[in-house]
């Protein structure tokens, strides 16, 4: 903080390890490194974001809330197919929230 202003960087740090995680696999996400249909699979977001399972777990649930991720039994975590109206709306919701 200076002169009581917070900066941008102060407000990250105010994010949970698993909040952290899931703003990036949304950013992922919402640019097209994970196509509709594919695999989250949670050993490898760890390993790509350098942390253990549970933030990953804990943010794939995060995402599910917002309908960026769905579950699936026996696959897992997945990326949902979604239409550009979807979007749009899941912007401004979080542009409202944040």
């Amino acid at each position: 903080m200076v002169d009581g202003m917070v900066r941008p960087s102060d407000a990250v740090d105010r994010l949970s390890l698993a909040e952290q995680v899931a703003e990036k696999l949304s950013a992922s996400i919402l640019s097209g490194d994970y196509r509709p249909g594919a695999r989250l699979p949670e050993i490898e977001l760890a390993e790509r974001f350098n942390v253990s399972r549970v933030p990953v777990r804990e943010a794939l649930r995060l995402l599910a809330h917002q309908g960026l991720v769905q579950f699936r039994p026996r696959r897992g975590a997945i990326v949902p197919e979604v239409e550009a109206s979807d979007i749009r709306d899941l912007y401004d919701v979080r542009a409202a929230l944040l």
